[in-house]
């Protein structure tokens, strides 16, 4: 009993650790850019000393593959929250506006522009990337077809290319952001009445 508590303390102080080491690296590239951070850089952010930061992780890659894998987790949550409401135009408004508050701030922001321009350059972030965008359509196209059979959109509909025109809207505004005064609460209406019209929703605007 006593070894498993300490088992389990030992792996809870690791897990910390690792969150600590990822918070730290996530401002400073969002604030230096990946390639222009150095490990130190983490070390100093995150307050611990470079032999413990190498211990969780060997390399800025490995770091980059971390934080897209929490991306991936983070995904997972919002649509399963989104899976939840009453109808496509409503989860679909949730999900535009977790997202909205995810990258609000312009350090996630950067970060996240970041990550894809180093997913366009390195190919193990691309693979980390191209599983995470897996999912992220999987997840979409669910709703999707979950909305097919309740009868709220065009049955004809193309459900993969719907979606894949969805997140590039999404992709598109998220970088305009980065050198343009956006107006959430204005883009997340007009997109409502984009996809109300695209995809023949019913009901009312929930934007």
């Amino acid at each position: 009993m006593e070894i498993r508590s300490a088992n389990q303390k030992t792996g809870r102080i690791a897990e910390e650790r690792r969150a600590q080491i990822l918070k730290a690296a996530a401002a400073c590239f969002g604030r230096r850019g990946f390639h222009l951070t150095s490990m130190a850089e983490v070390c100093a952010e995150a307050n611990i000393s470079p032999g413990s930061v190498y211990r969780y992780f060997r390399s800025k890659e490995e770091i980059i593959i971390a934080l897209s894998e929490q991306e991936r987790e983070q995904i997972e949550g919002i649509f399963a929250e989104a899976e939840t409401q009453p109808t496509l135009e409503a989860a679909l408004h949730y999900c535009g506006l977790a997202f909205d508050e995810w990258l609000r701030s312009p350090e996630s922001l950067i970060l996240w522009l970041e990550m894809l321009a180093e997913a366009a350059r390195n190919p193990h972030v691309k693979a980390i990337f191209a599983r995470t965008d897996q999912v992220l359509r999987e997840r979409l196209g669910h709703l999707f077809q979950m909305a097919k059979a309740r009868g709220e959109i065009d049955p004809e509909l193309d459900v993969d290319q719907s979606v894949k025109m969805l997140i590039a809207i999404y992709d598109g505004m998220m970088t305009r952001r980065s050198y343009d005064e956006l107006d959430s609460e204005r883009f997340q209406e007009n997109l409502s009445l984009l996809l109300r019209r695209f995809l023949q929703l019913g009901g009312t605007n929930v934007g």
